[in-house]
């Protein structure tokens, strides 16, 4: 059990130190006084034996969401991959020098103060200090770790290369970084742009028109459609804009629930790499993270059918990752990478004919990495080329739906001039 107590009969004090989440709790001790406060605990059950071993009896237990993020705050943020990849290689430059694994640990928790990685680090040195390996000690920290980081790890403690296995974790999310940066970039732009045509659109919808509307009516002038239809638009949003204002986004957190369903989950991933222009960005971005992954995992001295079930998660869409586990069934029974990938119909043949090249040679870790260098290339490509294109044809967006509706109020002026002359 892991848990940990603090409290008194006044109220709650600090948070315990045990325990992955905080309980506040009410109780009465055996002598039936008031007891109340926080404890520490991996899950509700364990707060409760907590409590009753202490001699209290418990009458009410609810998470502290609050206390639990501020104990622990990677709860509140995971650890960037730019982030793990300065922990690999600081931790490699402390192993280099001669500094023990626990010492280093130490100085990077130091270091690290107050950023996501530092709570779980904390946890991993205790474990050390009990006996644990590094690999499993960082592991058993949740989702802070990836398995692919823990994996190549564990490998390299197991055959003596901790160091070197640190170095190329380093290289691989350091280039992991790099290209979701890249995208990151690409998609500023146009959410910019976005969110600045509906804020000028809904401002000259509300507030604009309407105050024209009046003027049209007194003049008598005859409405073109376009005004109507954008008197009739701006009449929606001001009369129902509760339902835009609190429906859209529970719509919203309903969809994305559903999206996370396996079956819905699967059916928009084959949609999305059926994408004009995107889908070809998407299917890119999971074969190049294929095989950066599965380079990385290979030259770390994990298994083959590990790295697989691995790389498969990596990948980000299920329908290539349907295709990595075909690929993993092929090589358990016997089989080689290259069918399976061929007969998916979502590797390209070039890439199709380097893993075999690698698989026949043995040098399948100097073709993976190939792949990634030559598709993370193409893909910044495709981004930088899709962003240049996508920058004027949105100004254009945004200049069509202003002067849309700039032409409906200035049409029935005219009429309106033509009246009073």
């Amino acid at each position: 059990m892991s848990a940990g107590l603090s409290g008194s009969s006044a109220g709650a004090s600090s948070p315990a130190a045990a325990g992955r989440y905080r309980y506040r709790y009410r109780a009465v001790d055996g002598n039936g006084g008031p007891r109340s406060g926080l404890t520490g605990a991996d899950n509700r059950s364990e707060a409760l034996a907590a409590l009753h071993a202490a001699g209290l009896w418990v009458l009410s237990l609810r998470l502290d969401p609050l206390a639990t993020a501020s104990a622990y705050p990677i709860m509140a943020g995971r650890p960037r991959a730019g982030d793990l990849a300065l922990f690999s290689d600081q931790m490699a430059t402390l192993l280099g020098a001669g500094v023990p694994i626990l010492t280093g640990l130490s100085l990077l928790e130091t270091q690290n103060a107050g950023k996501p990685i530092a709570p779980p680090l904390a946890r991993a040195i205790a474990q050390v200090r009990e006996g644990a390996g590094l690999a499993a000690s960082l592991s058993a920290q949740g989702t802070t770790f990836p398995p692919v980081f823990t994996q190549i790890l564990a490998a390299g403690e197991a055959g003596g290369t901790l160091e070197e296995s640190l170095r190329n974790l380093s290289g691989f999310y350091e280039r992991e970084e790099h290209l979701g940066q890249k995208l990151k970039s690409a998609s500023v732009y146009p959410l910019i742009v976005i969110i600045v045509s509906i804020g000028i659109t809904l401002f000259l919808v509300t507030f604009v028109l309407p105050t024209y509307v009046g003027l049209f009516a007194q003049m008598g002038a005859k409405l073109p459609w376009t005004t109507r239809a954008v008197l009739a638009f701006s009449q929606i949003i001001t009369g129902y804009w509760y339902l835009f204002l609190f429906g859209l986004p529970l719509l919203a957190v309903a969809g994305l629930r559903l999206a996370r369903r396996e079956g819905p989950a699967r059916w928009l991933d084959r949609i999305a790499l059926r994408l004009p222009v995107f889908g070809s960005i998407i299917l890119k971005h999971s074969l190049s993270r294929f095989a950066r992954t599965l380079s990385a995992l290979h030259k770390g001295g994990v298994p083959i059918a590990v790295s697989l079930v691995l790389a498969g998660k990596t990948v980000g869409n299920r329908t290539v990752a349907t295709a990595v586990d075909a690929i993993r069934e092929n090589i358990l029974q016997g089989g080689s990478m290259a069918g399976p990938m061929e007969q998916s119909g979502l590797f390209p043949p070039m890439v199709v004919q380097m893993v075999t090249v690698g698989e026949e040679t043995g040098d399948l870790e100097g073709m993976l990495t190939k792949v990634t260098e030559i598709y993370e290339r193409e893909l910044e490509r495709t981004v930088e080329r899709l962003t240049s294109l996508l920058e004027p044809v949105l100004i254009l967006f945004l200049g069509l739906i202003v002067g849309f509706i700039l032409v409906s109020i200035v049409m029935p002026m005219f009429q309106i001039y033509q009246i009073v002359h």
